[in-house]
């Protein structure tokens, strides 16, 4: 197990389970986000990006996806999509394996070995974290509400 913090974030790595964990805090309101990646498999395919609320510690939640931002940061759609049974909340970038048709995700065109060619490019865990972390700041907050308190 390995941790490291910078501000706003703390990452932890269980290196036997190859779950990367890392703690958000959001800006505007204080409250925390987790993101879990399982990084079985990574480089050969994407890491599974996902929100677990801070509470329950349940994946795929409201009270743990953010809101997506309006506007998005530089334009475009926000990495946030909230899609039809059986995921309904996804990060959508190819970098994460839950945006791919093979796991459930929208896009049935990307292919999953072939993540690395699909634009836009975050290839390294830190580009993928910020990534994720542009958007979840630009967020008024969760989607819905949270059982316990934040930290």
């Amino acid at each position: 197990m390995c941790t490291a913090k910078r501000a706003g974030w703390e990452v932890t790595l269980n290196d036997e389970s190859l779950i990367l964990e890392v703690r958000i805090t959001h800006e505007k309101t204080g409250q925390l986000f987790i993101l879990r990646g399982n990084l079985t498999g990574y480089k050969a395919i994407p890491p599974a990006w996902e929100f677990v609320d801070p509470d329950t510690g349940e994946e795929r939640t409201l009270a743990a996806y953010p809101v997506p931002p309006n506007p998005t940061p530089g334009g475009g759609a926000s990495v946030f999509l909230n899609t039809n049974p059986p995921r309904e909340r996804v990060i959508c970038l190819p970098c994460n394996r839950f945006a791919y048709g093979d796991h459930q995700g929208p896009h049935r065109e990307w292919m999953l070995t072939n993540w690395m060619q699909v634009a836009p490019h975050y290839l390294t865990l830190s580009e993928m974290v910020n990534r994720i972390n542009v958007d979840l700041q630009a967020s008024p907050g969760p989607q819905g509400p949270r059982k316990g308190n934040d930290a």
